[in-house]
């Protein structure tokens, strides 16, 4: 060995060493953080009724939880536009 340098093995099993330190560390703060499960909010579908009535038409915006299915989510009006006129 010429100038006190490290041959390839050295290298290798010194590069493998580190490796194996700092998996070895990541391993101990994942096991001592906390985890906490977050549940996203559920996401929102939307309805609309036209009512064309003889007079006047009107369209109703309704909305619900997506996550709720077969009639058991909780409908709400958002929103309500009537215009008159013949309809």
């Amino acid at each position: 060995m010429v100038g006190g340098g490290m041959d390839s093995k050295a290298k290798a099993v010194a590069g493998l060493l580190a490796a194996a330190c700092v998996c070895s560390i990541i391993a101990l703060i994942l096991s001592v953080v906390n985890v906490k499960d977050v549940f996203l909010p559920p996401s929102t579908k939307y309805g609309l009724v036209f009512d064309a009535g003889s007079t006047h038409t009107s369209l109703y915006t309704y909305r619900w939880p997506a996550d709720k299915e077969n009639g058991t989510g909780i409908v709400s009006q958002v929103d309500v536009c009537t215009v008159e006129g013949p309809g």
